[in-house]
């Protein structure tokens, strides 16, 4: 799969919580056209400057949906203690749409595998934060609320939820409401490198989870984050590093293409030039840059772990891998054959890979930083 960001979803020994999580940080032209939300003050919480986002509840799911319309507006679910409560959206923008479908396509056992890996993820974010009972943790580019919602299953006295998708602010705040924490909750509409209708020192933990290689300008992060935290607060960040993960000449999506190279180069073309292998936000930093930016802006002591994977890819199904996208920003594999090749060369395509798909004949190369310090 062309580059995407590392994302998963989780699971409990306690209950089952399936939350699949776009973290993003890059507003996008056509979120310009949403009306902005209505901003009331919280009151009472010690945030004067936080805001919330009033958001409608969505309600029952409308009958009038079609069937085709009903598989595009998902279930998410949320967990909080003991408690899963599910919630129906619709989908309005690309975030939503790609956490909620685009990501696996439909394959439930890849996002069983991927659900997983992301309960372990979160964990450690929230583990190298360091979060004491009581204090208060922003979650930029919160996604579904994976990372806010255990933080207040561990205590967190109040959690501010951020990012630039409304939907999913929406969605959680709706399960906030159902969980019963709404009243520890804030809802922010904003990007990693401005967030302004924070005040100064307002927090005591930030935390990430694959958002910043959606940034461009990821030092105002850090100075953002720096900023916004109370003195001694604490920055804990999980980031995909995909230089590594960069194929050869020969790969696409993990899969040997050699046979075919006519085509591989038209397909990966379609990519390129989405994301420019040199400059795109996702691919133009490693764990060393990390490092580098939180130095600068300020943070000490600065601890950084990474993990680099070679492994084998698991048997897909090709319905499943055909609809997925590596990200909210590139098109699935089925657009780019659709946009790229003729219907000759799709069937070429189609005959060398649908066996190395649902064989697992390729190979993952993956790579993560997990960062966390304290601000001086």
């Amino acid at each position: 799969m062309p580059v995407g960001s590392a994302l998963a979803g989780a699971s409990s020994s306690r209950t089952v919580s399936v939350a699949l999580v776009a973290d993003s940080s890059r507003i996008l032209a056509s979120e310009r056209d949403f009306a902005r939300p209505k901003i009331a003050s919280p009151g009472g919480c010690g945030f004067n400057s936080c805001p919330l986002v009033e958001t409608p509840r969505y309600g029952a799911f409308p009958a009038r949906c079609s069937d085709r319309a009903k598989d595009s507006c998902p279930t998410f679910a949320f967990q909080c203690g003991q408690r899963t409560v599910l919630t129906r959206m619709s989908v309005k923008d690309r975030w939503a749409e790609w956490l909620t479908y685009k990501r696996y396509g439909g394959d439930t056992e890849a996002a069983r595998r991927g659900l997983d890996e992301l309960s372990r993820w979160r964990d450690r974010v929230l583990a190298n934060a360091r979060l004491s009972e009581g204090e208060s943790l922003l979650d930029v580019g919160c996604g579904d609320g994976l990372i806010g919602f255990g933080a207040l299953e561990r205590g967190a006295g109040m959690v501010v939820f951020s990012d630039v998708s409304r939907d999913l602010l929406d969605a959680c705040h709706e399960a906030a409401t159902d969980l019963g924490v709404l009243d520890r909750c804030r809802f922010l509409r904003a990007s990693a490198d401005d967030l302004t209708s924070l005040a100064d020192g307002s927090v005591d933990v930030v935390t990430t989870r694959s958002v910043l290689i959606y940034v461009d300008d990821k030092a105002s992060a850090f100075v953002e984050f720096s900023r916004v935290l109370r003195p001694e607060g604490r920055i804990s960040l999980f980031e995909p590093i995909n230089r590594f993960a960069r194929p050869s000449a020969d790969t696409w999506a993990g899969y040997d293409l050699g046979a075919i190279p006519d085509i591989s180069r038209k397909v990966r073309a379609v990519y390129s030039a989405l994301q420019p292998p040199d400059s795109d936000p996702m691919l133009n930093f490693d764990e060393r840059d990390l490092i580098d930016l939180a130095e600068r802006a300020g943070f000490f002591p600065i601890h950084l772990d990474l993990e680099a994977r070679l492994t084998a890819l698991e048997p897909r199904g090709w319905d499943g891998f055909l609809n997925s996208a590596g990200n909210p920003l590139i098109p699935t594999v089925a657009e780019s054959m659709q946009q790229a090749l003729t219907p000759a060369e799709q069937k070429r395509f189609v005959a060398h890979l649908r066996p190395l798909v649902e064989g697992g004949h390729g190979m993952s190369r993956m790579a993560t930083a997990y960062l966390w310090a304290g601000k001086l």
